[in-house]
């Protein structure tokens, strides 16, 4: 079973609505937003949980009118951690963007079916300060 993601209601930031209508393919409710929006999160949290072994200690989402974002802090294992230490974030960093080529078209296919748009970019990056995203650019 996959870890809670981030630890209470404000561990995951709620969108605003907008005060214009939002050109979704499917129209969706705030409550329908949300679920969605933890359903995804939830998701990407039990990837980072298969491929790296440990969870993110904070996830926070944001879906608007034209893109996706989840903000995943503590991301960093103990040995990608001691390779930062060690003055070897950029292995840190190639390693990641290795597998995550290798993951992109089953997270781009997460996304597209639950926002019900389809995916024109997928963007991911994981700092030294321990804080990583996944962005994706919906058409």
């Amino acid at each position: 079973m996959a870890p809670p993601v981030g630890s209470g209601d404000d561990a995951i930031r709620r969108p605003a609505q907008p005060s214009h209508p939002v050109s979704n393919f499917i129209q969706f409710d705030q409550k329908n937003r949300d679920e969605i929006l933890a359903g995804i999160a939830d998701e990407l949290v039990r990837v980072h949980v298969r491929c790296y072994g440990s969870a993110p200690t904070l996830v926070r989402v944001s879906w608007d009118e034209d893109f996706f974002v989840c903000v995943l802090e503590g991301v960093l294992t103990e040995p990608e951690r001691a390779l930062v230490a060690a003055g070897q974030f950029d292995r840190v960093r190639s390693d990641r963007e290795a597998l995550r080529e290798a993951l992109e078209p089953s997270l781009r296919a997460l996304v597209e079916a639950e926002t019900g748009h389809p995916v024109r970019a997928y963007l991911t990056a994981v700092g030294v300060d321990d804080v990583g995203f996944e962005a994706f650019v919906l058409a």
